[in-house]
């Protein structure tokens, strides 16, 4: 992987045949943030599998719905993501997930994803943009919060068997 310069940092629609990098790079990031993971922390695997199996599906699943899936990459290495979902009756588009690989993190490339993001959706004839993240997550927040995202909900997740 080439390492991550932002003056060559680009923006791009994902491409065919992409989809295993997307779900690859949600793997190696998502271990702090995801909620299968703290079902797995806590009940071991879920029927048999790991988080990442669980995690894995959620992405391919967000891929095929997606209005638009960006890679960001440098180098000609892709280095980044994010999925848009649009609620054309809202005019809201929703990131539903955004990642930069772990050694090109810190770099302000995150940011420039949103904003790519935000000029997208604005483009597409949205008028609101929604993104979540976990509490636990607290990177994510401060970068949303950053670009002008409020806090209007939390959510509890709760598991247990039946």
């Amino acid at each position: 992987m080439a390492p991550a310069d932002k003056a060559d940092f680009i923006i791009r629609e994902m491409r065919a045949g992409e989809q295993a990098f997307v779900v690859e790079l949600v793997l190696s990031i998502w271990d702090k943030a995801s909620i299968f993971k703290n079902i797995c922390d806590r009940y071991n695997d879920i029927n048999g599998h790991p988080w990442t199996d669980a995690k894995a599906d959620q992405m391919m699943a967000e891929l095929d719905k997606a209005d638009v899936v960006l890679i960001g990459e440098t180098g000609g290495a892709s280095i980044a993501f994010a999925t848009l979902i649009y609620d054309r009756k809202y005019a809201t588009g929703l990131v539903g997930h955004l990642g930069v690989s772990r050694d090109a993190q810190d770099k302000g490339l995150g940011r420039k994803m949103l904003r790519e993001c935000l000029a997208r959706m604005k483009r597409d004839g949205m008028k609101y943009a929604r993104i979540d993240t976990l509490v636990q997550n607290p990177r994510a927040a401060h970068l949303y919060e950053s670009e002008g995202f409020q806090e209007i909900a939390r959510s509890i997740h709760m598991f247990r068997p039946p």
